[in-house]
């Protein structure tokens, strides 16, 4: 049975009330719904509900070299999965760059700055410079 049925009230509206007086009923009632019944049969002939917001569409995308991938969770489109490939290759490329220019900065910096190691040593930066500072250090 539908949620909407369980909170119906007993009371329905009569067939013959008017579009406005259903309306206004509606909107003091607590229930989600109320049903329109036939006066005669007791039959249900319509339940008038209160509109529901539909929920954003779920939609997500990645700029790749090829183009922009785009996927709703169910079925994706646009780039293909080469260009997921190649735009997680050339971030890690980019990654794997930036270290090594930072891993040269330093063999470069840290004889010339002796609080470089101290400050490495503190604990207040970020593991990847670490690695580089420690890495510089022994590479002497």
């Amino acid at each position: 049975m539908s949620p909407i049925f369980e909170t119906l009230p007993a009371e329905p509206l009569p067939s013959e009330d008017t579009l406005r007086a259903a309306l206004d009923a509606l909107r003091s009632a607590p229930e989600m719904g109320l049903p329109i019944r036939d006066p005669y049969t007791g039959e249900t002939l319509a339940v008038l509900t209160r509109p529901q917001p539909l929920p954003p569409p779920r939609l997500g995308g990645m700029a790749t070299p090829l183009g922009v991938y785009l996927h709703d969770g169910v079925s994706g489109g646009g780039a293909g999965p080469w260009g997921l490939v190649l735009a997680g290759a050339s971030l890690c490329s980019l990654a794997l760059l930036a270290q090594a220019m930072m891993f040269v900065l330093l063999q470069y910096a840290a004889p010339r700055l002796p609080g470089l190691t101290h400050w490495a040593a503190s604990g207040r930066t970020p593991p990847s410079i670490r690695r580089c500072i420690v890495l510089s250090m022994v590479c002497r």
